[in-house]
């Protein structure tokens, strides 16, 4: 199987996930920041998605400020494959020339067979110069979130890696799972993969404005993603889930055969350490803190963040002498 390279063992194991980095321009604008390890970007759908409402009078996204929540509908809103063949290839060679890893996101829309697409964007990813591809398993997809059905996830990893063979490196995001599906995950039902990637939102319904009663953000079935702060403890709980060994315990670096990203809940560099310190996550990053729709300024944030990591870790060094 595939190894996930770290290009420079000297910065935080810290990258921006999957969500916030499609364009071209958004890219390039992380390939700034010499403290981030490496960008998830996308995700792609085959074609080009222009979201619930492509008109935009539907509202996708909303902030709760009160319980630090983000409440994000299945948008997607990305170019397609073949428009962002155009300028990912000259993309990642910028973010390779800064040291930096690139991993595509890939997706299926709702309507697509995901047993289909998905293969086939895996190999598309990896020939545009990705150091490796994340197939997303978070999203709906026929009724059902594609990651809850291990069956699925078994079939499709199987034709992933016919597509792609071994040795690139593929990773599959997770929403928030069932323990029993883990189990499965890591034990008879383990995936021909080599990363797993948690969390990135929680399907939550969507709540109700306290003064108008109404839904605040509007998606089909009542149904959004929810992130940021609010989901911490799911995510960290999550990645537990994953780090457990068959006597209870949770051993930093136990990852059963997977390579684990955790992804969402963090908002500063000490929830990092302790993710890739005593979770034994490989590298920690998030989508929410960075997204467009919280901050102009992703750069001061991952600064802040990596003089927070390097304190941790001096401070737990120091403690072990």
């Amino acid at each position: 199987m595939g190894e996930l390279y770290v290009p420079d063992t000297n910065r935080a194991p810290i990258f921006v996930s999957a969500g916030v980095v499609k364009t071209e321009e958004q890219i390039r604008q992380f390939a700034r920041i010499p403290e981030l390890a490496a960008q998830v970007i996308g995700s792609f759908s085959e074609n080009e998605w222009g979201g619930n409402d492509p008109t935009g009078r539907e509202t996708i996204f909303w902030w709760d400020e009160r319980h630090q929540a983000a409440y994000n509908a299945v948008g997607l809103r990305n170019p397609g494959s073949k428009a962002a063949s155009d300028y990912l290839p000259r993309s990642i060679r910028g973010v390779h020339s800064v040291g930096q890893l690139a991993i595509i996101s890939v997706t299926a829309l709702q309507h697509e067979d995901p047993q289909e697409v998905l293969p086939r964007l895996a190999e598309w990813a990896l020939e545009m110069g990705a150091d490796g591809v994340e197939i997303d398993g978070s999203c709906p997809n026929h009724g059902t979130i594609l990651g809850e059905d291990v069956a699925a996830m078994q079939a499709l990893a199987a034709s992933v890696r016919q597509r792609v063979g071994d040795e690139p490196y593929v990773a599959v995001k997770f929403s928030d799972l069932p323990e029993a599906v883990i189990d499965r995950y890591t034990g008879r039902d383990r995936l021909a993969i080599d990363g797993v990637s948690l969390i990135n939102a929680v399907r939550r319904q969507v709540p109700r404005g306290p003064r108008t009663g109404e839904q605040p953000i509007k998606v089909n079935g009542g149904f959004a993603g929810q992130s940021g702060p609010a989901i911490k403890n799911i995510a960290r709980n999550n990645l537990a889930a994953w780090a457990l060994n068959g006597d209870g315990e949770i051993h930093a670096e136990w990852h059963l055969g997977y390579q684990l990203w955790s992804v969402g809940g963090v908002d500063n560099g000490y929830e990092i350490h302790e993710r890739r310190q005593y979770l034994g996550a490989h590298m920690v990053g998030a989508a929410q803190a960075l997204s467009p729709y919280r901050t102009q300024q992703p750069g001061t944030i991952i600064r802040q963040w990596t003089r927070e990591y390097d304190e941790a870790l001096k401070s737990s060094l120091n403690e072990s002498l």
